[in-house]
């Protein structure tokens, strides 16, 4: 009928009519059909009245049709429509001034427009320049003009400005109070969100449910649970309950116990609401995945399917993600048959789930089958798959991936470069890292703090401390990722004092430590035998509840373990409710280190009789007790029984083991028939392990075959080399030996320079061999000439034997552990335990030393060394050698 305006002369409608007829079609047709419709009422030539035009000028406006709005506001007779819901600021405020110039009182309606236009701009001074300009018109008491004032204040933060609109009301309405609920809940500002409850009660006005929706959305988080649960307790008080309210209520009081982390009240609620929606069960499903209850999630996910509520493609992204955390493949694959099954279209972000869940379970088919079958490869997409390959160690697949990815034209983001850099640290490909680095400067990511925590681990993995610290110190905002990675390149390197003096720097900056910055600085503590150290950091983990946590547990035996303090890592375990392999493990091998394998096997019965699984760690800390133990028979028991009755498939190291068990007790060609039973190829270590046993049966021929294959097999190994140069000496080949000798250095294969550290007052000293440079080097070689003399008189010596060692002497007086220990005599109270730590295996003639100093200092004097843990006491060692 209204085109029939514009083609039938005999068709007329009077304006009342012809607004009904409009109303209509455009709540049917919209927009487009509104401008179609304008046109043709412009050109048959009806003269349109004030009202007729406004109902043109809202959707024009609304949608930023800015010309066409323009068009209608110069035919209206008064100018005063709401032509300003436009998001065009500039545009709004040029037709607001021109109306204003016209002489043409702006209504209501253009005021509240302008407002929202301001707010959407982010323009506060226009604001406050509109709200002036209303109080004068009058409109500031009129209900819709507060809440736009409030909501423009709140939107920019500005409670202060939003109150004092309160305040000059004569009577609040409650749509005002709800807009300033949502201005704070906006800003995560709960205790006000509670005040302003009072408030508005106090004032007669009773909260509704949308007044609580608001309110509870201002609890996100479990430091804010607490002004949660008193919300909710407002609402019961009030007489509003989820289970007879509408379900936005209910769904959204579950979400806040949700995001607290009270997980045992979501579900409280959600069994209490008498309907549940699709979106009622999403959200308790995806609370149970992101805490980490990831079984749970999937029942929640089943009871929902038994109840007949059908999935949505956000329940199906919440369950395959609860799947990949799980690693649980079987499920994740009936998940997927499930969502095939509904006929949904998939989204980006169900693909992305999908690609996470077979990458992330190993089943790189599966995902590249979902991969190339993407209408569209997002950067996402990608870095979804080289994440999945990263996780399982793939660091080849996953730079292929990364540039393909850039041959196809996409451009590498944070996530990708994150990617990248830990494959190359997986694969200590430094000249690969340093390539990925040059293109992270190009691409103007160097500054991102993602990239820069990878960067310093990478360079930290190859070695490269000093790379390390420079991209450190050009990271702007470090957090506590930041640190440790720092901190583990440190520690990878051996220097264990420097990772002593970064955790106090990072807690000296306020950045509080993790989990894995607590593991970092213990295992440091261990390496440099700082036991004050360690304690005082075994509190602060215990004031900061980490105490309990596996990872802490199990590093707190070890660091105990290797300061000498047996009974203490004995009390760490003994703490643990629920200790579970790991923290076995780590006390298993502190019992063997300790020399007390006994006690190692005894444990592990133990761990059995609780029904603690033991996982392949655990048997080779088992194999290194026999080997100490001599023990051949419960060698081959536990080799036999880590298949036969735990179904764990031995390693390489496992036979490593072995082979060292029974070559050190003789059995050479068993140990030479059990490497040719090796699936896998003949590692290093094995023939390392038959080498060094032929040193003790002075078995030369044997030793020189072992001696060439190793060779082959590692030529840069210059273990190797030291140990055949060993075992001619043995054969009294001693020009041979020095041939050895100029080979390995010929070949730049420089044995590992041995230090020592030892900690006296809290703080940690460094010695290397033949260290000239400590300030207090003279006292301390006059004291182990003093501890040289005193040994020589106790024995007896003759004085033809005491020149004739008097050099040997001297060369090992510059042994790094002597020097520490003649340090720790110096500079601790008599009767002080001595703690040395040896970053390689302690020598004969220093534990020699060691034995007699113990006795005639009469000190308990622990090294531990790369080998074992030697506590010296009267002149024996628990190495009992």
């Amino acid at each position: 009928m209204i085109r029939n305006l514009h083609t039938d002369s005999n068709t007329t409608l009077d304006n009342y009519n012809l607004v009904n007829l409009i109303e209509c079609c455009l709540e049917k047709e919209g927009e487009e059909a509104g401008s179609e419709y304008y046109d043709v009422v412009e050109a048959s030539g009806v003269d349109a009245e004030e009202h007729l035009d406004h109902h043109f000028m809202s959707p024009f406006s609304s949608s930023g049709n800015v010309c066409k709005a323009r068009r209608v506001f110069d035919n209206l007779l008064p100018k005063n429509l709401c032509y300003t819901e436009s998001d065009n600021l500039k545009e709004a405020l040029r037709f607001y001034h021109q109306c204003r110039d016209e002489r043409v009182q702006p209504t209501i309606d253009v005021y509240i427009a302008l407002l929202k236009v301001c707010s959407k701009s982010a323009s506060i001074s226009e604001g406050r320049l509109i709200h002036s300009e209303i109080i004068g018109s009058g409109y500031v008491e009129h209900g819709h003009m507060s809440k736009a004032l409030v909501a423009m204040y709140s939107r920019f933060a500005n409670f202060e400005d939003a109150l004092l609109v309160l305040q000059r009301l004569q009577k609040v309405d409650l749509i005002v109070w709800n807009s300033l609920v949502t201005g704070y809940a906006k800003y995560k500002e709960s205790s006000r969100v509670l005040n302003i409850l009072k408030c508005m009660q106090n004032n007669g006005n009773q909260p509704n449910h949308v007044t609580y929706v608001c309110a509870l959305k201002s609890c996100s988080n479990r430091r804010q649970l607490l002004q949660g649960m008193l919300i909710h307790c407002d609402m019961l008080e009030n007489g509003i309950s989820p289970v007879f309210s509408q379900s936005i209520l209910g769904n959204q009081l579950v979400f806040m116990y949700v995001k607290c982390g009270c997980l045992e009240a979501a579900r409280a609620v959600f069994e209490s609401l008498p309907e549940r929606d699709a979106l009622t069960w999403n959200i308790l499903i995806d609370g149970y995945s992101s805490h980490g209850f990831v079984e749970t999630a999937l029942d929640v996910y089943h009871a929902m399917c038994l109840q007949g509520i059908q999935p949505t493609l956000v329940t199906f992204v919440c369950t395959l993600k609860a799947c990949s955390v799980m690693r649980n493949l079987k499920q994740g694959q009936k998940i997927h048959s499930q969502l095939t099954m509904t006929g949904l279209k998939l989204d980006a972000i169900v693909e992305n789930a999908l690609l996470d869940l077979y990458s992330k379970c190993g089943r790189f088919e599966d995902s590249s089958y979902v991969f190339y079958g993407l209408p569209q490869k997002s950067v996402i997409a990608w870095n979804t798959v080289m994440a999945g390959y990263v996780s399982h160690q793939c660091g080849s697949s996953t730079l292929d991936f990364f540039r393909q990815m850039q041959a196809e034209g996409l451009q590498p983001d944070s996530v990708s470069f994150v990617c990248a850099l830990k494959a190359c640290s997986s694969l200590f490909d430094l000249d690969q890292g340093k390539t990925i680095h040059s293109e992270v400067i190009k691409n103007g990511l160097d500054l991102d703090l993602y990239i820069g925590n990878s960067l310093i681990t990478m360079y930290g993995t190859c070695g490269k401390v000093e790379d390390a610290e420079s991209v450190f110190e050009r990271v702007q905002q470090r957090d506590v990722v930041t640190w440790s990675a720092l901190m583990t390149g440190y520690a990878n390197d051996g220097l264990g004092k420097e990772v002593l003096q970064t955790f106090n720097k990072m807690r000296v900056e306020g950045v509080e430590p993790d989990e894995a910055a607590f593991v970092c600085v213990l295992k440091a503590c261990g390496d440099v035998a700082a036991l004050e150290q360690g304690m005082e950091l075994h509190a602060y983990a215990v004031e900061n509840g980490y105490e309990v946590d596996t990872p802490v547990a199990s590093t707190l035996i070890t660091m105990y373990g290797k300061c000498g303090s047996l009974d203490m890592a004995i009390l760490v375990l003994n703490r643990l409710t629920r200790p579970s392999v790991i923290s076995f493990n780590a006390m298993v091998a502190t019992f063997s280190e300790h020399g007390k394998s006994e006690f190692s096997v005894e444990l592990y019965q133990n761990m059995i009789s609780r029904a603690v699984k033991p996982n392949s760690i655990t048997f080779i800390c088992l194999l290194s007790a026999c080997k100490k133990l001599d023990s051949v028979v419960e060698g081959c028991l536990f080799f036999r029984s880590m298949q036969r009755d735990h179904g764990i498939v031995p390693e390489v190291e496992h036979y490593g083991c072995m082979v060292e068990i029974l070559s050190k007790a003789g059995h050479i060609n068993a140990a030479e028939d059990l490497i040719e039973t090796i699936p896998t190829a003949c590692n290093i270590v094995c023939l390392i392990s038959l080498l060094s046993s032929c040193d003790g049966l002075s078995d030369l021929c044997r030793g020189k075959r072992y001696f060439e294959y190793a060779s082959k097999i590692d030529p840069v190994n210059s273990s190797v080399y030291v140990l055949m140069s060993k075992l001619y000496k043995v054969a009294g080949l001693h020009s041979k030996a020095l041939e050895m000798e100029s080979l390995r250095m010929q070949r730049n294969m420089w044995k590992k320079p041995g230090k020592a550290f030892i900690e006296v007052d809290k703080k940690v000293f460094e010695f290397v061999v033949g260290d000239k440079t400590h300030p207090k080097i003279e006292e301390i070689n006059l004291k182990l000439k003093e501890l040289s003399n005193r040994n020589s008189k106790i024995h007896n010596t003759a004085a033809d034997e005491s020149s004739l060692s008097k050099d040997r002497n001297t060369s090992l007086c510059g042994h790094s552990e002597r020097l520490a220990i003649a340090f720790g005599l110096l500079n601790t109270n008599s009767g002080t335990t001595i703690r040395v730590s040896k970053n390689i295996r302690m020598c004969v003639d220093c534990h020699t030393t060691a034995k007699f100093t113990s006795s005639i200092e009469n000190r308990e004097i622990v090294v531990s060394d790369s080998y074992c843990v030697h506590n010296f006491r009267e002149g024996i060692c628990s190495c009992k050698e």
